[in-house]
Order: structure tokens, then C-alpha cells, then sequence
């Protein structure tokens, strides 16, 4: 990251440290959420100030990993059962998307993949057509639509597809993905969620989405 040139303990759980490269000054920040008994460890990819990273720091709160865990981040409201971890989180203009695994007890490999996906002027992306046919025309190559189902203006999409796992796919075996989708009317926000694995896919997670410093 560079050179380190100055650490501060912000609490007694929490430290910041900061580095200098010749791009520009980093920060990482560190912290122990007691009762949860996990550490937290936050790091810059681009040169910017510490402010950001203590106030995203600070509001994060610990779930134990056999509980049921709530994510409010980036306008992005949901609940995951037990065993989702969070992989990746990506906030550009006009998108916000979240990546998570899921782990089975003890298991060092995920057997299921959501993806949750916000996305600005819903309007411009439907265009004329409906939601499900939007929907449709983003399914890959060898992926076809199994079932469709509409209800209070959530579009249901179930698809299949040969298995990228070559001996899953040698025995014949298909992969299946669930895909959901709605509108948000306060500024004018396309939710897609999308659910890939093994076992009973995840139910549509539409929440308020209202999250405190929402972009996107």
C-alpha cells in the first residue's frame, strides 16, 4: 500500500492507520465488534480521506454467523439467513451491487451465489417494454426462461442452464437461477436480485430500500 505514516486509536476497538504512495495518501481502518466476537477491516483502493471509512466503520454492527443478518448499506435493505457472507460490495454512478456466498456449516466451499443489484433511471432501462421482457433479454447464452410468475409488481423469472461445472454438466445436470425484479418510485430505482445454486433458491428479499445515504 506504501509507507506507513501514522496510526491513531480511535476507541478502544477501533484503529485507524494511514499510508503514503505516490499516488496519494490511504487509510485502513480495523475493528473488534466485542459481541459478535468478529474484526472488521476496512481498506482504501483509491487515494481519499479517513472521514468516510471512520463514519462507514462505525456503523457497522457484528452478527454472530448462526444468526440471521441484516444489511443496510448503499441503499441496498435486506435480511439473510444464517451462513451469507458478504464477497463483494461495488457503488458506481448510477449502480450499487452486492455479492454474497453462502456456506454450509463447516463448508469451505459456497453452495449458493445473490446478487443484488440497484440500479438509477429505471424509466431509460425498461424503455417501452415490460419489466419481464427486460428481465429476459439479460439471460445468458444457453439460458432459458423455465417459469414466470408477476405479483405486486415483482417479476418473478426461474431459468436454467447447462452447468459450468464440467462434471455436473457431464452428468447432465443444469444450473438453475432465480431472478426478481421491481421498481422503486422514490427516485426512480430498478432492484434486480438474482439467486444461483444448489438447494430451495431465496425468496424475493424486497424491503423498504429506503437505507440511510443511499446512491446510486
Amino acid at each position: 500500500m506504501g509507507r506507513q505514516v501514522g496510526e491513531e486509536a480511535l476507541d478502544a476497538c477501533t484503529w485507524l492507520g494511514r499510508w503514503d504512495a505516490p499516488a496519494g495518501t490511504y487509510h485502513a481502518l480495523a475493528r473488534h465488534l466485542p459481541t459478535s466476537g468478529l474484526t472488521l477491516v476496512l481498506r482504501q483502493l483509491a487515494p481519499g480521506s479517513g472521514a468516510e471509512l471512520t463514519t462507514l466503520g462505525a456503523a457497522v454492527q457484528g452478527v454472530h454467523v448462526n444468526q440471521a443478518a441484516p444489511w443496510r448499506i448503499y441503499g441496498l435493505d435486506l435480511e439473510l439467513p444464517s451462513g451469507w457472507r458478504l464477497e463483494g460490495l461495488q457503488q458506481l454512478a448510477g449502480l450499487v451491487r452486492g455479492v454474497w456466498f453462502h456456506y454450509g456449516p463447516r463448508a469451505l466451499r459456497p453452495d449458493q451465489a445473490l446478487v443484488m443489484r440497484r440500479m438509477a433511471c429505471a424509466g431509460r432501462l425498461l424503455g417501452d417494454g415490460s419489466m419481464r421482457d427486460w428481465v429476459r433479454g439479460g439471460l445468458g447464452y444457453g439460458e432459458r426462461a423455465t417459469g414466470e410468475h408477476e405479483q405486486d409488481g415483482v417479476v418473478r423469472v426461474s431459468t436454467t442452464a447447462p452447468a459450468t461445472n464440467w462434471w455436473r454438466r457431464w452428468c447432465g445436470r443444469h444450473d438453475q437461477r432465480e431472478i426478481h425484479a421491481w421498481r422503486i418510485a422514490a427516485g426512480d430505482r430498478l432492484m434486480v436480485q438474482e439467486w444461483k445454486g444448489l438447494g430451495a433458491p431465496l425468496p424475493c428479499l424486497r424491503g423498504a430500500q429506503t437505507a440511510p445515504g443511499s446512491s446510486g
